[in-house]
């Protein structure tokens, strides 16, 4: 289009701006002309979004700044006619007054503007600039920050009516069924089946739950798009700006489903403790357990809506890989939160030696994109042993002794730790063959508040044995083979104190593909997630 390419060129533009800085998403393009910024919607229809003619992009430049002044006045300006004449660029501002913005007379005032306009014309939006320190995102995210934000966010929504119908239901299918032409692209067959069967099992399962906040008027007209990059905080002042006004059932939303998204937000960038810290107020302040309660369906399909926007980017960016990346680790997080929940969580794969416990933990770590903790790795680390070489005979009594087990235990849980409160979620594999060492598990997470799952991993003798004699010739970090497996066989202790909530079984009395073993392991923590909902 002739115009989006003038408006790149400053030259144009009334104020005569040093440089603009171009912006581009999947539906506006954004023009920095300092100190002002020009959005303008494009001419595209994505089904949830439609944008395809000059009087839908009208209406919905309008929609825009009249729904952002219950959250930030002051950076929407008004609405801004540009159009094409004589080899130029015009801008034309047009007010709109509270009468007009009540009476919503939109198609007479656009027949108004664009009668007898023969030239090229667009619609958009001016904005005031502002400066990149100034958005939450920039900032060091801290709670006494986060309570703020809170404070504004619980007035808002204390001010909006509710609304009798909940479209989450329909809006997380039509999020399924548009990304299906991305299975295998950004999302994987088998991720994209989990999330969706979570999803259907929800609604199956709390199905009154959900229908009582209807009734309970916690449906309300929200922001829709909170998120760290839509927040300003400018001298103690809060503004939360660009709420979604293409779609009203994306913005009509259950308050739980709205701060679920900066939650999400919070933790992609790893401020899980903060983000804790937040929904906890609100939960205070509402006094209703239900908004904390349903955060792990909402927070999933939040992380799924950024990967399908992503998604969306990659086809038409000229980043491409980078939006690529983007979408799989925002689909990954919604995996997270279906498979896991949203509570802080370390996976501890266990079991006797050569049981497969490292392998899956592995193919986990991987599928998740995550860290792996080994306490073979770890105990071959603290003697600068390389991972692939055995450990010399001589050094075994030190290596394996009961002390250095202590310490190596210890180091992992608190690795895992650290990275279950940025990452959400961490992998660790280890024996764990007595009770002393699966309680540093268990206290240690009990003090940071993290959860902890055991998947016990018990194999059949005599497959093991097959796999530790094939162990002899292959390269494998462990030095545990046939004599350690007999040698300790007798003195593992199963995980019976373990309380079911915690504790998961898999049980290999044949010999199977690696990815058959996870697939059924996937199923198994599904089939627990919802039979153990943890209760925050």
């Amino acid at each position: 289009m002739q115009l989006f390419e003038m408006l790149k060129d400053p030259v144009y533009y009334p104020h005569k701006p040093k440089q603009i800085i171009v912006k581009e998403t999947h539906a506006s393009m954004v023009f920095i002309a300092k100190p002002y910024v020009y959005k303008i919607k494009k001419n595209v229809n994505f089904g949830f979004l439609d944008f395809s003619s000059l009087e839908k992009r009208f209406y919905y430049c309008i929609e825009e700044i009249q729904l952002n002044q219950r959250l930030c006045k002051e950076i929407y300006l008004n609405l801004v006619k540009i159009y094409y004449k004589d080899n130029f660029l015009f801008f034309e501002d047009i007010f709109l007054d509270k009468k007009f913005l009540l009476s919503k007379n939109y198609q007479e005032l656009y027949n108004i503007i664009i009668k007898n306009t023969n030239n090229e014309v667009e619609f958009g939006i001016k904005m005031h600039y502002i400066e990149d320190t100034y958005f939450l995102k920039n900032q060091k995210i801290s709670i006494s920050k986060l309570e703020k934000v809170a404070e504004v966010l619980t007035k808002f929504y204390q001010v909006q009516k509710p609304i009798q119908e909940d479209y989450s239901r329909k809006n997380i299918q039509e999020n399924l069924n548009d990304c299906k032409d991305f299975i295998d692209y950004t999302i994987s067959y088998l991720m994209y089946r989990f999330i969706k069967k979570f999803n259907q099992t929800y609604f199956k399962k709390y199905n009154f739950k959900l229908k009582k906040r209807v009734t309970d008027g916690w449906i309300r007209d929200c922001h829709g798009d909170l998120h760290l990059e839509h927040i300003v905080v400018k001298n103690d002042s809060i503004c939360i700006y660009d709420c979604i006004e293409f779609n009203h059932e994306f913005r009509c939303i259950d308050i739980a489903n709205d701060l679920a998204f900066l939650c999400m937000d919070l933790e992609y960038y790893g401020f899980y403790r903060e983000s804790y810290y937040f929904i906890k107020y609100f939960y205070k302040k509402f006094n209703n357990y239900d908004l904390i309660f349903l955060q792990d369906l909402y927070r999933s399909y939040r992380a799924f809506v950024r990967g399908k926007v992503y998604s969306l980017k990659s086809l038409q960016d000229q980043e491409k890989e980078k939006s690529i990346q983007l979408a799989q680790k925002y689909f990954r997080l919604s995996f997270k939160y279906a498979l896991f929940d949203i509570h802080p969580t370390i996976i501890v794969f266990m079991g006797r030696i050569g049981s497969g416990k490292s392998t899956l933990a592995r193919k986990f770590s991987d599928f998740l994109g995550i860290n792996h903790y080994s306490s073979d790795a770890i105990r071959k680390s603290l003697f600068r042993i390389p991972l692939y070489e055995r450990t010399p005979e001589e050094l075994k009594p030190k290596v394996y002794s009961k002390i250095i087990t202590d310490v190596v235990y210890n180091k992992m849980i608190e690795l895992a730790i650290q990275d279950s409160l940025k990452q959400g979620i961490a992998i660790v594999d280890g024996v764990f063959g007595t009770r002393y060492l699966r309680n540093i598990a268990l206290f240690r997470a009990f003090e940071e508040n993290v959860k902890v799952i055991f998947i016990e991993v018990e194999t059949k003798k005599e497959i093991i044995l097959e796999r530790l004699k094939k162990r002899i010739k292959s390269k494998e970090i462990s030095d545990a083979g046939i004599n350690e497996f007999l040698s300790f066989y007798d003195f593992y202790e199963p995980p019976y104190e373990i309380p079911l909530n915690q504790k998961i079984h898999l049980k290999i009395v044949k010999e199977r593909e690696i990815d058959q073993i996870f697939h059924f392991l996937l199923k198994k923590i599904f089939i627990h997630r919802f039979l153990f909902k943890h209760p925050y």
